[in-house]
């Protein structure tokens, strides 16, 4: 999914190539779920013959601030992103090589006010996680913007703010990184990267952090974002001692080193979370507490295994094991595209088995 610094650079790609410019034509497709309160042929129809005066972001949305309202906004999902037809993608959005790109849900053309050249931009997305509205007026003033919590990039809070923002919390700090009404852009690599230079172990809870450990988190906080937007955003220029590198090679073969200690891999708040044990020590008592069984539970539990035989019992054992298995993966495949966000999430349902009735005995 886009985090902060990759829709960062969204943004300064379209606002070099619209600002200023007026939307001349729309090309859109259907899509009842990207468009949100809105269809694409109404999208289309509103933008048409508005001037682009600014592109805006907070957080992982961006907005367009037209010569009159209402205005679009925007969400990439987790494998959104767009392409400006002639120029160089990043690795993160389409290829603009074959144009137009797959999966797009509209094109818009623009025409500059100034030299009068056409740009086209299209906005593509194969799964369908990405969101597009309209809203009436300022978009930082409705929501889902108006929901946010501060921008790292844009508006990092007093230092004193920040603390009493995460001590007034009880939860891991990972969560709480990713929590979108706390830190607005924060994504699951930006998180595990400000805990390991930080030094702080993804599961501590935040009403045991240290201060010097919340001092740490605000200063790499800062640093870490600022540092991906200052090389736009580009993997092969951040720094070596990044474990941007090698946190996406869970289940691969062999250690996983950064700095030549070793990577570990851990669910935290149902996230899949990279960090080096070396450096990142998880305090006796600041971690999650052990989960509590209630009595009906335990008692259900007992009597269940007294009803069925050791052999069922070892073979309900192994099925449960596989689809804890099963469930796993499917968390990881989904955890990119998270946090707060609840509404781009699909429901998932799973097909019940069909029991045949035996037939009755005949009588004779």
């Amino acid at each position: 999914m886009p985090e902060l610094p990759e829709v960062e650079i969204a943004r300064k790609l379209l606002t070099n190539a619209l600002q200023g410019s007026t939307i001349c034509n729309i090309l859109s497709n259907e899509d009842e779920i990207v468009f949100q309160n809105t269809t694409h042929t109404e999208f289309a129809e509103i933008l048409k013959g508005k001037t682009v005066q600014s592109v805006g972001r907070k957080g992982k949305y961006f907005y367009f601030i037209l010569d009159s309202p209402p205005y679009p906004v925007f969400h990439f999902g987790m494998t959104g992103g767009i392409a400006i037809k002639g120029e160089k993608s990043p690795y993160f959005f389409p290829d603009s090589t074959d144009w137009p790109p797959k999966y797009i849900k509209f094109i818009l053309t623009a025409k500059s006010n100034t030299n009068e050249t056409t740009t086209e931009i299209a906005f593509s997305d194969p799964r369908r996680l990405s969101r597009i509205t309209f809203v009436p007026s300022d978009p930082l003033s409705h929501p889902p913007i108006s929901k946010l919590g501060f921008d790292p990039l844009i508006q990092m809070p007093e230092y004193d703010v920040f603390v009493d923002l995460v001590k007034k919390r009880k939860m891991p700090v990972k969560s709480l990184l990713l929590d979108q009404e706390f830190s607005a852009g924060v994504g699951n690599w930006v998180a595990d990267e400000i805990l390991y230079h930080a030094r702080v172990h993804p599961a501590h809870r935040t009403n045991m952090l240290t201060d010097t450990d919340i001092a740490h988190i605000y200063a790499q906080m800062s640093l870490i974002v600022k540092k991906a937007v200052d090389v736009d955003a580009d993997v092969e220029r951040f720094p070596k001692n990044w474990i941007f590198h090698v946190r996406w090679n869970k289940g691969k073969k062999g250690d996983h080193m950064v700095d030549d200690m070793k990577i570990s891999f851990e669910t935290v708040g149902g996230r899949t979370s990279a960090f080096v044990p070396l450096l990142q020590k998880l305090p006796e008592g600041s971690g999650p507490p052990p989960p509590k069984k209630r009595k009906n539970e335990t008692e259900k539990s007992s009597q269940w295994k007294k009803k069925i035989p050791k052999k069922t019992r070892s073979k309900r054992k192994s099925k449960d094991d596989s689809e804890t298995e099963e469930e796993s993966k499917v968390m990881d495949e989904k955890s990119e595209f998270e946090n707060s966000e609840d509404d781009f999430k699909e429901p998932v349902t799973k097909n019940k088995k069909s029991r045949r009735k035996s037939a009755p005995k005949s009588k004779r």
